[in-house]
């Protein structure tokens, strides 16, 4: 219901129902069929808007559909760093299309492959996986219309028409969120900078 009062906002265009694409992932041990290993691997839980909302490409297979998440189906979507890992072990023959996957006891059948996407403060891709949601999330990815914006007013009013204990805790772009894990980097460089020309005139 508080998604698809998000939705019905003249000024939004989409709404997941996602862990954020910069909140930190869930390191969860994973085991695929004929391998002993357990690597943790990050992982995301998401919905069936989410890959289609931030426009991370699909190389192979299918997005999650809608009732994959509704009905919490046991599907995997990996992304390419992953897939080229398992297919470079030769734990899967020619695609990873159909690879089970075991995780927390439950066993996951891959069904698309995604590209890869590099984080702000990382040096590389790391291999990644995404699985439905299961139960419900605080968590909500909003998409707005060129030119539009969200006022956190609109927002309290929004959640509050479904049930009046339920309040905004944070609303932020996802350039904010950017700017904040860039920080410690930012500050680093300008102090580099700055004792770097003092130590030029000294």
């Amino acid at each position: 219901e508080m998604k698809n009062k998000l939705l019905a906002l003249p000024q939004v265009e989409d709404v997941s129902q996602s862990v954020l694409p910069l909140n930190p992932t869930r390191q969860i041990d994973q085991s695929v069929e004929g391998s002993q290993e357990r690597p943790l691997i990050p992982t995301k839980f998401v919905d069936n808007r989410y890959f289609q909302l931030i426009n991370q490409p699909l190389l192979e297979g299918d997005y999650f559909s809608e009732a994959d998440f509704n009905d919490h189906n046991s599907l995997i979507i990996i992304n390419d760093v992953y897939a080229n890992q398992l297919l470079a072990d030769g734990l899967v023959q020619d695609s990873v299309m159909g690879a089970k996957i075991e995780m927390v006891d439950i066993e996951y059948i891959v069904s698309g492959v995604v590209k890869g996407v590099k984080m702000p403060t990382a040096d590389e891709i790391p291999k990644r996986a995404y699985i439905p949601l299961q139960g419900p999330s605080v968590h909500y990815l909003v998409k707005l219309k060129p030119n539009q914006t969200l006022s956190r007013e609109l927002a309290v009013n929004t959640v509050q028409e479904v049930a009046a204990q339920f309040f905004v805790l944070r609303l932020e772009t996802l350039n904010e969120q950017r700017d904040k894990l860039l920080f410690t980097q930012y500050t680093t460089a300008i102090t580099s900078a700055v004792l770097a020309i003092l130590t030029f005139f000294l």
